[in-house]
């Protein structure tokens, strides 16, 4: 044994050799003439880290503190106030946007009660699709208003078919100020003195049928001015029989 060699202050062992000019230790356990570490081996550079003396308790290995894991870096980095003006701004224009989209919804369901595609390949938007079948509806709602209204003043006043053809106005009250206008000109035969008024009770007795007029006044509740005429047609036929 080479008396020459350093001995460890706390094992009291000498070393087995130097290496890089720093002694090697030995290790409890090891033969007593380990082999050489090779040259140029980058672990047998550091000599190995001296146990703890004996009797005394190996420490426990050292535990990161506590806490948040290490951030990356340029991780929830602050927004700075054009940052955080940016973030607001974002936010509201989200906001917005689920408003109007909110908004919508009854105009949605509208325009698939009328039937609109919503195909802009289609030639025309949802919004002229809606436009237009409402003008169609309130179209046909008013001709069957004014054939209404005229049927009632027609029957109101006695007008023939071709006399009820000639009423004009788009109103019940412009029909009926039309009628009067056409009374003058279209004077109403006088009835003959002595004359009986048919009774509707009295059946085939002649006179107007007992339920003519009932039929003319369901066809005008119904707004069919065809067939109002004709019961009038009907009537008046009757009237001079």
């Amino acid at each position: 044994m080479n008396t020459d060699l350093p001995v460890h202050p706390r094992t009291g062992l000498r070393a087995v050799g130097i290496v890089g000019g720093r002694p090697v230790w030995p290790i409890f356990g090891a033969e007593d003439n380990p082999p050489a570490p090779p040259a140029g081996d980058p672990q047998a550079q550091e000599p190995p880290k001296p146990g703890p003396p004996p009797g005394q308790p190996t420490p426990a290995p050292t535990q990161p503190p506590a806490g948040d894991p290490p951030k990356e870096p340029g991780e929830d980095r602050p927004l700075g106030p054009n940052g955080e003006k940016a973030l607001r701004a974002e936010r509201k224009r989200a906001d917005d946007m689920e408003a109007r989209l909110k908004a919508l919804e009854p105009l949605q369901k509208l325009a698939e009660a009328l039937g609109a595609t919503g195909d802009p390949g289609a030639g025309k938007s949802e919004i002229e699709q809606i436009t237009e079948r409402l003008a169609n509806h309130e179209k046909q709602l008013a001709e069957a208003n004014t054939a209404r209204w005229r049927a009632e003043v027609a029957n109101a006043v006695g007008f023939t078919a071709e006399q009820a053809a000639l009423l004009q106005g788009n109103s019940f009250e412009e029909l009926k100020a039309h009628a009067e206008q056409l009374k003058t000109l279209f004077p109403t035969a006088p009835a003959t003195p002595g004359t009986p008024r048919p009774d509707p009770s009295q059946g085939g007795q002649g006179g107007t049928p007992p339920d003519l007029d009932a039929q003319i006044a369901e066809a005008t509740k119904k707004g069919d001015i065809k067939a109002v005429l004709r019961l009038q047609n009907q009537k008046l036929a009757n009237a001079k029989l």
